[in-house]
Parts: structure tokens; C-alpha cells; sequence
């Protein structure tokens, strides 16, 4: 599915030069100033917001894989005694790393889950395991912790694997007792710093993205933002910005794409002492992506004209692996399709890591 998806977009790409997607690629747009310099509100680097959360005042450390979101405290096993939960579980067994990359050696995993995709998960060391390596290992019964955005939300029990027809996405459901957005398998504090929401009609940060939009072939689009977020992604002491601007409706997402529609994700970030624009997602479009029949061939008309549109906005922003960073998880949209998508931060470029979800 992961690579029929791709293949969509890359008609997209390919056939209607009218559509520009960026993913993880750095495009040096840098920005004057500082972080904390974008509103007239300051900075909050270095301060950790869980006020209302459920969640610790300091989180565990990035190596600590057993910490209970709901204590103080890092909360680690450090006498060894096993009190930790293999796939997120609670009879202590353990899953065995063949299938993972660990060459052969036994290995605790911590899966992770959202909207009934298991994304993959996670090792002992951080590493990342795909949905497909992972499956067979989940045997139903496991432990999740289960996070709204900006708190824990509680405790669930996930199901075993399940291939949901026609298109053999892998499932698991979780059961929690409240609303969530992200199940985690693994006990440390997945929110050890919480985004703050920011303004989105703040001209500051318009302007920002109308500059982006201009960059990009869209001078006329107006800036419309969606999302504003604050963060510490790393836990340097020093703020991220998060935006999801867009002019398309994700809930509706129309068969093809007009000339000026957009939605892009942007990570704003200090690099050698300066505020740069990193690309999360663009998908911005700067022609109408209907063909008529006989301007190309009859697979790529079909092709061409289906599965054009996508919308991408934030889900989660979490330490899904357990090392003291935070991850970015996003939620894409389709015509008949959609899927959830989880980039990490790595030197200045955000990189997909983790995806899972269906298209027709």
C-alpha cells in the first residue's frame, strides 16, 4: 500500500508539473531572527509545560524504556528485576529480534498505534522496527499507554494483528477508556515536554508561510494556518515552531487538485544561530491537475486525474521510541485513501521513519 501510495504522488510529480511535494529535504529558507523572536509573546525555551497533563514535571530519560507516565520520577528498573513489559505487555515475556534487524539477538519491542494502524515500533535502543516486522510478533493482550495531544489519556489493551480487506492494511486496535490520538507500547513519557498551541492569525507567522508559498510558485495563495505549535523537540532547552498551513479541507479532500491549493508543514528551527524554515511535508500545487483524455496515455489519465489531492496535518508531536526526543506524527489524506506518517528530527532534515495506511 506504502508504494502504491508513493506511486500516486509520483504521477503527480511526474505527469503534472503543476504539483511540488517536498519531504525532509532541506530547502535553506532562512528567516531573520531568532526563535522566539516569531511573536511578540518570547521565547518559553527551556520550560517544560505539563500543567493539566497527567504527566511528570521532568520526564525519563531517554534511555529509561519503564517509566510509568503517571509517577514521578524516572522510574527505570535499574536492579534489573523485570518488572518491565516486553511489546508493551504484562506477563514480562519477550520477543524475539530476528525479523528486525537485531541479527537474531532477543530484544524487548515497543509497538506503537494509531487509528487502528500499527505503525511498527520500536527496539531496546531506540531503533525503528517496521509494521511489517513487527506483526508477528504482537500476539494481542499487550499494554499501551494511550496520549491525547497534550496528555496521557490512559491505559489500553491492543488486539492481536488484523489484515483489513481489500487492502491488507496491518490493524490493531486498542481499547482505552478515553479519547486518544497515539498508543504507545512502552512505559516511559511519551510527552515529556508538551506543545504549546500558538496563535494561528498571528501576522508574524503569516508572513512566514507567505514567503514559503511565494518560494514555491503560489505568490497569490493566502496564508492560511491551521496549526501553531511551540516545542522543544530535542530537549536542548531551545523551542521549535510547528505550523500546518493549507487552503484544502481535510476532511473533504476533492479527486484533483486546483491550480493554487496547498498544504504545507513547516518546522522552524535554529541552525548555527539562525531561524530556518525545514520542510515537513509540501504538497502545493501550481496548476490544475485535470487532464483531458488523449493528452496522455489511458492508465496515466485515469491515474492522473485520482488520488491527486492531499491534505497532511498534525496528529502528534511524542517520544515514540523511548529516547528523549520527540517525533512528529502525521496524518495524510486522500480521495479514497489515507495513512499515518511518523518523521524524526536528524540534524537539519525531518525523515519519515514509520507509516502505515490504505489507499484505493
Amino acid at each position: 500500500m506504502k508504494y502504491f501510495l508513493v506511486l500516486m504522488v509520483v504521477f503527480a510529480m511526474v505527469f503534472n508539473t503543476g504539483c511540488v511535494r517536498i519531504e525532509g529535504k532541506d530547502r535553506q529558507n532562512v528567516q531573520e531572527g531568532i526563535a522566539g523572536q516569531d511573536n511578540k509573546e518570547g521565547p518559553v525555551n527551556g520550560s517544560v509545560h505539563t500543567e493539566g497533563s497527567g504527566l511528570p514535571a521532568e520526564g525519563p530519560a531517554g534511555s529509561d524504556k519503564n517509566a510509568d507516565p503517571g509517577k514521578t520520577g524516572t522510574g527505570a528498573d535499574a536492579d534489573g528485576d523485570g518488572e518491565e513489559s516486553a511489546i508493551g505487555s504484562t506477563n514480562g515475556s519477550e520477543a524475539s529480534g530476528d525479523d528486525n534487524g537485531s541479527n537474531g539477538s532477543t530484544q524487548r519491542i515497543y509497538p506503537i498505534v494509531a487509528l487502528d494502524y500499527l505503525l511498527g515500533g520500536s527496539g531496546d535502543n531506540g531503533e525503528w522496527i517496521t509494521a511489517t516486522n513487527l506483526a508477528d510478533q504482537i500476539k494481542g493482550g499487550e499494554t499501551y499507554y494511550c496520549y491525547a495531544f497534550d496528555k496521557l489519556a490512559g491505559m489500553g489493551t491492543g488486539s492481536k494483528v488484523e489484515l483489513l480487506e481489500p487492502i491488507d492494511t496491518v490493524s490493531v486496535t486498542v481499547a482505552c477508556e478515553n479519547e486518544y490520538q497515539l498508543a504507545v507500547g512502552g512505559g516511559w513519557n511519551a510527552l515529556p515536554r508538551v506543545p504549546v498551541s500558538q496563535s494561528t492569525n498571528s501576522e508574524t507567522y503569516k508572513k512566514i508561510v507567505k514567503d514559503v508559498l511565494t518560494q514555491e510558485g503560489l505568490p497569490d495563495a493566502e496564508a492560511v494556518i491551521r496549526q501553531n505549535y511551540r516545542i522543544d523537540l530535542e530537549g536542548d532547552g531551545v523551542d521549535e515552531v510547528l505550523i500546518w498551513a493549507s487552503n484544502l479541507d481535510y476532511e473533504n479532500v476533492d479527486i484533483a487538485a486546483k491550480k493554487g491549493q496547498y498544504s504545507i508543514i513547516i518546522l522552524r528551527r535554529i541552525i548555527d544561530g539562525e531561524v530556518k524554515n525545514i520542510p515537513v511535508s509540501y504538497m502545493i500545487y501550481t496548476s490544475d491537475t485535470i487532464y483531458e483524455p488523449g493528452e496522455v496515455d489511458e492508465f496515466l489519465y485515469e491515474n492522473a486525474n485520482y488520488f491527486l489531492t492531499c491534505v497532511e496535518r498534525i496528529r502528534s508531536i511524542a517520544d515514540v521510541n523511548g529516547d528523549g526526543k520527540m517525533e512528529v506524527i502525521i496524518d495524510s489524506r486522500l480521495y479514497e485513501g489515507e495513512s499515518i506518517i511518523v518523521y524524526e528530527l536528524q540534524g537539519d532534515k525531518m525523515v519519515d521513519v514509520l507509516y502505515n495506511g490504505w489507499g484505493l
